[in-house]
């Protein structure tokens, strides 16, 4: 049976000022049919780990399924387009709150 191996979880650390942030991912293992229909998801201990300083300049070119656009990103975009959709989100649960980009930060009542 043939096998495979796909990211679960991804995470992306943000929170440490000053200090090393990670982006790491758990790893899915898989049993395939030779269609490629998932038979067993087999979850291991396996995860990746990046430091964001060391992959923030590498970029990665994609299409945009929505939109259908060629994109060209960076990883560091990628985390700023994926903070950017958290804040707009903690806005919408929060109508109080507030962006202040001064202090990169949602502020709420």
């Amino acid at each position: 049976m043939p096998k495979a191996i796909r990211t679960g979880r991804i995470e992306i650390d943000l929170l440490k000022q000053n200090d090393t942030q990670w982006i790491s991912a758990d790893i899915q293992h898989l049993e395939i049919d030779d269609e490629g229909t998932i038979l067993v998801v087999k979850m291991r201990d396996g995860k990746l780990y990046r430091r964001v300083d060391q992959v923030a300049l590498q970029t990665i070119n994609i299409k945009d399924p929505v939109t259908q656009q060629d994109i060209n990103m960076s990883v560091a975009g990628i985390g700023v387009a994926i903070k950017r959709l958290m804040v707009n989100w903690m806005i919408e649960d929060n109508p109080s709150a507030i962006y202040d980009p001064a202090k990169d930060l949602v502020v709420v009542d």
